[in-house]
């Protein structure tokens, strides 16, 4: 069964596709779209094999849209077009097939018996990230796509939960396109691994040699800090360091680096005052045997050799074991969730049920810190992602919380 969108401008000839494709016993229309931003929210959501895709629409073309697609998760594209003269340029973005308009039912036969054979090779079409600069990048919110133009991007970075695109204003949206993907197809340049970063909007970098490693201070043109990096030379001579100021406490901070699960174990361990057998006695709780072998490469940092990213499943597992040592384990009860995406939230809602934490106690840990944030935003992050409240655990959150936790913990002992 091969899932197909149809995406077109014109009612009508959605309609007449429509009813050629229904007269297909294998396949499926999952949905149709009138416009390009529909569309692309809708191949995120609904994952068709095909896409029949009208390449003049208004405001962003099929041929544009097509480069807003995350290559590795692109269907089969097959173009629509009333004018022969697109076929060549349909073909320069790597389409699979194009029709022209009105489209004919022998010639739509022979496109779906193409798909078919490719689809049985599993020999999925996808476009060269090189071909078409992107104008836009789509950032998927609660119930709608935003398209943020380039020119507006401030930068790009990558964290456990995602990829999340930042712009002048500092406002912010995830984007299901690859670090990667908009390396190749914008002009933002990469200076960290994590993240990207619009050499447009920069007033001047500061060298300072006291720093360890030389690293530096961009400033923003608006004459703000950019959100923080820091990183040995990765490309040429980059080595840079920004500074933001912390929207949760208002404070000008130097960023350690981007939080991943091997952290915050890492974190936890010397928190417990454990080693890795401690750990593995942890997994054990929650029916996640791992040996003290495999906890080696987890606890490494990312630029100590024999790093291996710690799987979020994992972190997952380690938290509902910490919550059954700490809180014990009912046996009658249910097993408690094990999410295989794991995000800041999840970490610290997880942490505040293992040490049997108050919304209290979580602000007199952070302000210990002298890390300012109020009672509401605390509570915020412990609401549903679907809450209209709901608000995103930063990795400077985090990071404090658990310094605060580690002291708060050892002070008991």
């Amino acid at each position: 069964m091969l899932k197909v969108l149809i995406v077109d401008d014109e009612p009508l000839a959605r309609e007449n596709l429509r009813i050629l494709l229904e007269a297909q016993p294998d396949i499926e229309i999952v949905g149709e779209c009138g416009n390009a931003v529909e569309a692309i929210g809708a191949v995120h959501k609904l994952r068709p094999d095909v896409l029949f895709l009208d390449i003049q629409m208004p405001r962003i073309s099929g041929l544009e849209m097509v480069g807003m697609l995350d290559p590795e998760h692109r269907p089969y594209i097959v173009f629509l077009t009333a004018f022969d003269e697109y076929a060549v340029k349909a073909f320069e973005e790597h389409a699979f097939d194009y029709l022209l308009k009105p489209i004919e039912s022998a010639r739509l036969e022979k496109t779906l018996v193409r798909l078919r054979q490719e689809r049985s090779l599993q020999d999925m079409t996808v476009l060269d990230d090189t071909q078409q600069a992107l104008k836009y990048i789509p950032c998927t919110g609660h119930s709608r796509i935003w398209l943020l133009q380039m020119e507006d991007v401030a930068f790009v970075s990558s964290r456990m939960s995602g990829i999340y695109v930042t712009d002048c204003e500092g406002k912010e949206g995830f984007t299901e396109l690859t670090l990667r993907t908009l390396e190749s197809r914008t002009p933002l340049l990469r200076c960290h691994r994590q993240y990207l970063v619009n050499m447009s909007h920069l007033k001047e970098i500061r060298f300072e040699e006291k720093r360890p490693g030389g690293a530096a201070d961009a400033r923003r043109a608006n004459g703000t800090g950019q959100p923080p990096l820091s990183e040995e030379p990765e490309r040429g001579d980059w080595a840079v360091k920004w500074r933001n100021r912390d929207r949760l406490s208002g404070r000008i901070f130097h960023h350690e680096g981007n939080m991943i699960s091997n952290d915050i174990l890492r974190s936890l361990r010397y928190t417990l005052k454990t080693n890795n057998n401690g750990l593995v006695s942890i997994f054990a709780l929650a029916d996640a045997p791992v040996s003290a072998e495999q906890l080696v490469p987890w606890l490494k940092k990312e630029d100590e050799e024999g790093f291996a990213r710690c799987p979020d499943i994992v972190l997952s597992n380690f938290l509902n074991g910490l919550i059954y040592a700490k809180r014990g384990k009912d046996e009658s009860a249910p097993p408690l969730a094990v999410e295989r995406r794991v995000n800041n939230n999840i970490v610290l809602k997880k942490l505040r049920i293992a040490f049997s934490l108050k919304t209290d106690d979580i602000l007199a840990i952070l302000t210990q810190q002298k890390f300012r944030v109020s009672m509401p935003e605390i509570t915020a992050m412990m609401r549903a992602p679907e809450h209209k409240n709901f608000r995103e655990c930063g990795d400077q959150f985090l990071r404090y919380f658990l310094r605060g936790l580690t002291e708060r913990e050892h002070a008991k002992s």
